[in-house]
């Protein structure tokens, strides 16, 4: 009896550990190109702070939903469902409602879809792991020469605008995903718009049941199969819950033939 209590006791162990490597791992990866994101994944952002010249004001939210990742032409493509809420009208509008990224690791290339540089200043998600030489290359070619330069520090990228007076810092977590922006004045030093990720679910009617951790929520983990057509190389969400169930179900099988083995 003590022997399959250790056992018991084991597996628990085992099986913990899995789970937090499942999540600590989740990503999906096309070819060579990898986004540690799931289809379904959740997340949230709010303004914290702004002054004079933001178009955007304190309480202003974007809620970000990954509704497909898929191959095409040897590129990994995500799609989104982009949400932003204006809290001086207190209204939801729908800013992107399809492709976000098209992104291939061999030939170092990266688009995102039309707009978000020249209407917002950021990008929520980037490609892992993090190259963030390549994001700020993608900046300074696509800004119109708006951006001139920028800097990395660990996990922080500073876009700097001679021209403008002006530095847009983004800084990621490992997974990719935008955990903090700030648009700062080069001349005074003031911080003209600051935004976080936040962790409240939102309350626009779009969020469908996901976690309310605010760090990437994944409900199913179905994929609706929309993949803009094309030929199609799929990536595999849940690989690690694959493999964890895959792991499970032997060493139950093990134990069982074990308990029989002794029976006899």
């Amino acid at each position: 009896m003590m022997r399959y209590k250790k056992i018991l006791s084991s597996i628990t162990v085992i099986i913990m550990a899995l789970l937090i490597f499942s999540k600590i791992t989740r990503s999906v990866t096309i070819g060579d190109s990898t986004v540690s994101v799931d289809i379904n994944d959740k997340y949230y952002w709010i303004v914290t702070k702004h002054s004079a010249g933001s178009p955007f004001t304190t309480g202003d939210k974007y809620n970000l939903s990954v509704q497909n990742i898929y191959g095409a032409g040897g590129y990994l493509n995500m799609d989104v469902r982009l949400d932003y809420y204006n809290s001086t009208g207190d209204t939801w509008s729908t800013r992107i409602n399809g492709l976000f990224l098209t992104f291939n690791e061999t030939l170092d290339e990266i688009q995102y879809q039309i707009g978000i540089f020249f209407l917002y200043g950021w990008i929520f998600v980037i490609p892992t792991p993090l190259n963030l030489t390549l994001i700020g290359e993608y900046f300074i070619s696509t800004s119109g020469s708006v951006i001139d330069s920028m800097t990395i520090s660990d996990t922080t990228l500073t876009l700097d605008s001679s021209t403008y007076y002006f530095k847009y810092i983004y800084t990621y977590n490992e997974n990719g995903v935008l955990t903090k922006f700030s648009w700062v004045s080069s001349i005074f030093s003031t911080v003209i718009l600051e935004m976080i990720m936040d962790s409240d679910l939102p309350d626009n009617g779009v969020d469908d049941g996901g976690d309310d951790d605010g760090n990437g929520s994944n409900d199913d983990g179905s994929d609706d199969g929309n993949n803009n057509g094309g030929d199609t190389e799929n990536g595999i969400p849940f690989g690690n819950s694959y493999i964890i169930l895959t792991l499970i179900g032997i060493l139950i099988s093990v134990i069982s033939i074990r308990r029989k083995t002794i029976k006899n």
